[in-house]
């Protein structure tokens, strides 16, 4: 279960970096992989999963030779996730083995990282404002996305996890999203906490830590 929703992780990141830089029309990635452009849509606002029944076709698209250098800039965000991936790796390769469940993955599900983030808020908060666990489903009933709640007064934010990389911060008026490169410019996190109940690795600890830091100076200003 874990590894399909990397695997659905990279691919919705993986198609709005080739409509971006590669300049793919969306309509052009569900032709090919066998889709309608409505479904690409559900996928990448998390209102429908990507079944394995097509990955082949997402494989043989990803493996073209004309997005080799998209793989290359992102070479070092794709390679993150696994352990004991050689660095060099071919973009061909990558994408058969990844999608064959051939590469050994290092990261947990977004739901543990939700339940992670809210026992750092939870902790950091020292009663200062609330944190609350919520579950949501989304339209069409068949996706159920935990979040946390935060109030604080007549504040009020909804953190969640838009992938494995990109904090979600919405408050009545707006929505941030907030990556791990934004993340990175925090030069001091204040008030660190580990959690020891979950099997995760350092990197991912400091992750949330940062994800925390950054929610509460969201509090302060939104």
């Amino acid at each position: 279960m874990l590894y399909n929703e990397l695997i659905e992780n990279i691919c919705i990141r993986y198609f709005k970096i080739l409509k971006t830089e590669a300049k793919i029309p969306q309509k052009e990635i569900a032709k090919y992989i066998g889709v309608s452009d409505c479904l690409i849509s559900k996928w990448k606002n998390r209102n429908r999963r990507i079944s394995a029944e097509y990955y082949k076709n997402i494989q043989n698209f990803f493996i073209k030779q004309e997005f080799d250098p998209c793989f290359e800039r992102h070479r070092r965000w794709l390679l993150q996730h696994f352990d004991d991936v050689d660095a060099d790796i071919s973009p061909q390769e990558f994408w058969e083995k990844l999608f064959q469940g051939k590469l050994k993955s290092n990261i947990v599900s977004m739901d543990t990282f939700i339940e992670i983030l809210h026992l750092i808020l939870k902790e950091r908060s020292n009663h200062r404002y609330s944190v609350e666990m919520i579950t949501k489903t989304n339209q069409n009933k068949c996706v159920e996305d935990k979040r946390i709640q935060i109030t604080n007064g007549d504040k009020s934010l909804e953190i969640s996890f838009n992938d494995m990389d990109t904090l979600a911060v919405k408050s009545e008026r707006k929505k941030l999203l907030i990556d791990r490169q934004q993340l990175k410019s925090l030069n001091q996190i204040h008030s660190f906490r580990v959690v020891c109940s979950y099997d995760i690795t350092e990197k991912q600890l400091i992750f949330l830590n940062q994800c925390a830091e950054k929610v509460e100076e969201c509090l302060k200003v939104l």
